[in-house]
């Protein structure tokens, strides 16, 4: 990122500084933040059951705080583009949480003519189980990908099934193949249903199917490589809960710890200096793919 941005006055060169409290300086081979106790401030503009989850998160963080003042802080992670759009002007670096991806392009778009960094959160790809099947592909554990699949069942129900409720599934594959599919064949039935193929360079492929108004719950997320596969999916990990009269299995589930690597992540990107985990570039192909997808669903409709 060397050359983004910068004071207009010159001296500053990094792609990251803070305005009137100092750059964030390189000392030897490190970029710290310049503030009296050598952390840096986040301030978290999030919905309140999100905000608290990522405070906790933020304060695990090694060299990182949560702060409440958007205003006074370093980097601000939000939902809300507005505040994104004013934090870039402020130079300040921001972790996005948003899934629409016209709203996520825009954001880039401020922060790049700011000269600072934009992170879109995709916190789908930091679920452990996720990480755990990706780091084993990235390994050359499972050789080349040749098939990935998933499925999301979910009691939720959507009115209609847009490019930004398939983008988690859309950009874990796109993710995967680090590429944009090739081949794409999708069918629907009504508003509740969706199921979409990739085909990939290379001969490898993807399935994914979507159903909403579910009466249960159902995840999984699967690699088949070369020399291995990995799979998983959220109906592991259950415990048995005997009370009087009745017998129940609860699903522990990965809780949140998908925040802590989100946020370690982006303090770590911000305080060293190296490329994000996520890119907006990387939304815009997962977001191109699904509305390539959505369009060619609506002239495969699969019969009640």
């Amino acid at each position: 990122f060397s050359g983004l941005g910068g004071h207009a006055g010159g001296g500053c060169r990094e792609w990251f500084c803070c305005r009137a409290r100092g750059c964030l300086t390189r000392q030897g081979s490190e970029l710290l933040p310049m503030n009296s106790r050598n952390l840096l401030r986040i301030a978290l503009d999030l919905q309140p059951s999100l905000r608290d989850l990522a405070w906790a998160a933020v304060r695990r963080q090694a060299g990182a705080e949560p702060v409440s003042s958007v205003a006074g802080a370093d980097a601000v992670a939000t939902d809300d583009v507005r505040t994104a759009l004013r934090a870039a002007e402020r130079q300040q670096g921001v972790l996005l949480f948003e899934t629409d991806p016209a709203l996520v392009m825009q954001a880039d778009e401020a922060a790049t003519r700011a000269g600072t960094l934009l992170v879109p959160a995709h916190p789908w790809r930091f679920r452990p189980s996720v990480e755990a099947a990706v780091r084993s592909l990235r390994s050359g554990e499972l050789g080349s990908p040749g098939l990935v699949r998933i499925h999301r069942w979910e009691p939720r129900v959507v009115e209609v099934i847009t490019a930004s409720t398939i983008l988690p599934e859309v950009d874990l594959i796109c993710w995967v193949f680090d590429s944009s599919p090739s081949v794409i064949h999708a069918v629907r039935r009504g508003g509740d249903y969706l199921q979409f193929h990739f085909g990939f360079p290379g001969g490898g492929m993807a399935v994914a199917d979507l159903l909403f108004g579910f009466s249960g719950s159902y995840h999984s997320f699967s690699i088949i490589g070369a020399r291995g596969a990995a799979y998983a999916d959220d109906h592991r990990n259950m415990s048995l809960h005997y009370a009087q009269g009745s017998t129940r299995a609860l699903r522990t589930g990965q809780r949140n710890q998908h925040l802590l690597a989100i946020f370690r992540e982006f303090a770590g990107t911000l305080q060293g200096g190296g490329d994000p985990a996520v890119t907006a570039a990387e939304t815009r192909r997962a977001a191109d793919a699904a509305a390539r997808a959505l369009a060619l669903a609506g002239e495969g409709v699969l019969q009640p």
